[in-house]
């Protein structure tokens, strides 16, 4: 026990951390209970069209690239702790907006795209910042991997918990639990200490910084990260709905059973990366990650969805972990750039989402749904090679 503690100690101490981390772990429990089916519930409300999800998703993208910029200038007007309370609201009308979806699906549509954007532009550049602030330099592999696995503890019977509801039950039980639970996470900021950082760059300046060629392979990375998650987070869990014959009780299962796997193997690759450092992890994790896209292209069962998606959970940790170890290690030694070379992070980020959606569309008409798979193959090898050439911060 005394062994326990002393870990804890040296890896995880900073209260504003923990606070910060809690309020994150009770939105990811919120939205666990949606998880993918939240892409799914789009997908049967448009009559099973998984174009019409995809323009969707394509579309909130494209706009959380454009107010990424505007969002981070209300850091110095509003301060983070406060945007992050705000966007809490919005996350919850954007919950109550799909709870409500049959009285007027053209309203509730609208307002729930008008309250994720707001959500995420109130939301995601804070914590990033907030996050390289209070994590510790030498040790954000650890602090990674444990603050993870915590969570992941907790979020792992999610997604069965939540198959199970959905057939009993249906969509509007999880939306009802989700909105409590989401309502809890403003109470640890409320004790968070406030973080100043001003945000200066203009959006010439944030254009300019984006095309200047020092910057190229922060910007190439994280394009490339986002064209991987785009097809993870959109188009896989409606091929995995469709493969298993649209049902949520299986789909829940396989989720949770690779989280599992995932938890066992995360405290490994957090070790091996204070270690070894990142950019030996992230040659390796270039190739399994890169090459569990690959599998996904042949899965045609269950069985198969469990193994590459278990593959690809492997891969994703040894290539995203220390990815995000990196980015967070060049944010916070970046100085007073680290707002501003976040958001230069994030949009890059989102643009490849968009881009790859958008690029979907196109690709779907013509050739096969997997042919988007081969795509996130390419993405995230790249992104694992191209991550090793980032540096930035320096003027």
């Amino acid at each position: 026990m005394k062994g326990l503690v002393s870990l804890y100690e040296k890896v995880l101490l900073s209260p504003d951390l923990m606070l910060l981390y809690l309020n994150r772990v009770i939105i990811q429990i919120a939205l666990g209970f949606i998880g993918a089916f939240g892409v799914i519930f789009f997908y049967e409300q448009f009559s099973n069209s998984i174009e019409k999800v995809i323009m969707l998703y394509a579309a909130l993208y494209l706009v959380f690239t454009v107010t990424a910029h505007p969002g981070s200038k209300l850091i110095q007007k509003i301060g983070m702790k406060r945007m992050m309370v705000l966007s809490t609201i919005f996350l919850v009308i954007s919950i109550v907006a799909r709870l409500m979806w049959d009285t007027n699906v053209f309203l509730f549509l609208l307002l729930f795209f008008f309250c994720a954007v707001v959500k995420k532009m109130l939301y995601w550049i804070p914590y990033h910042i907030e996050f390289a602030a209070f994590t510790k330099s030498k040790m954000r592999g650890k602090q990674l991997a444990v603050m993870t696995n915590s969570s992941e503890i907790l979020l792992a019977l999610l997604p069965l918990l939540s198959g199970y509801i959905l057939m009993n039950t249906g969509y509007n039980t999880l939306f009802v639990i989700a909105i409590a639970i989401s309502m809890l996470s403003v109470i640890p900021l409320l004790f968070l200490r406030e973080t100043k950082e001003i945000y200066s760059w203009s959006l010439r300046e944030l254009v300019r910084e984006f095309l200047l060629k020092k910057n190229r392979p922060l910007v190439t990375s994280h394009v490339a990260n986002g064209f991987q998650d785009g097809v993870a987070t959109v188009i896989w869990p409606i091929f995995v709905f469709m493969l298993l014959s649209n049902n949520y009780f299986y789909v829940g299962l396989i989720s949770t059973l690779v989280i599992l796997v995932i938890i066992v193997l995360r405290f490994i690759i957090g070790e091996m990366i204070d270690r070894v450092g990142t950019k030996k992890i992230l040659k390796y994790g270039a190739f399994l990650s890169s090459g569990s896209w690959i599998l996904k292209v042949f899965v045609e069962s269950g069985l198969g969805v469990f193994v590459a998606d278990a593959f690809q959970g492997v891969g994703r940790l040894v290539n995203r972990m220390p990815f995000d170890v990196s980015t967070y290690d060049q944010a916070a030694d970046s100085g007073h750039f680290i707002d501003e070379y976040t958001v230069l992070k994030e949009s890059s980020f989102l643009l490849g989402k968009f881009t790859i959606l958008a690029l979907s569309l196109f690709i779907i008409s013509i050739f096969s749904i997997k042919v988007t798979f081969i795509i996130a193959a390419v993405a995230v090898f790249g992104m694992g090679l191209i991550s090793n050439r980032i540096q930035i911060g320096k003027q």
